[in-house]
């Protein structure tokens, strides 16, 4: 059955022509640009937020409580709600799903 699957597997990657793979590398490499650009722009607030909250007790003890509460909601509830934010402001997807 695996060996059977492989097989069928090879037998359709030689069937795509090559400027399709050109256009799947191509499309590949902007996909790696722009989660570099969402890793890029997270970290450049998050790291010195989380310095900042972490220099202090008090302010561990005020954020805490709410990024644990943030942290439970899982991604994939929050994210339509957030892409359909970002689309009333007029980004388009490329730029919403960075968020």
């Amino acid at each position: 059955m695996v060996v059977a699957g492989c097989v069928r597997l090879i037998k359709t990657l030689v069937e795509v022509p090559g400027a399709m793979w050109l256009e799947i590398l191509g499309n590949t490499g902007l996909t790696f640009l722009r989660v570099l650009g969402a890793l890029i722009l997270s970290s450049l607030w998050a790291v010195p937020a989380g310095i900042w909250i972490g220099l202090n007790q008090r302010r561990i003890r005020i954020a805490q409580p709410i990024i644990q509460v943030m942290a439970s909601f899982p991604a994939p509830m929050l994210y339509p709600l957030a892409l359909a934010v970002l689309f009333k402001l007029g980004m388009n997807l490329n730029w919403g799903s960075m968020f």
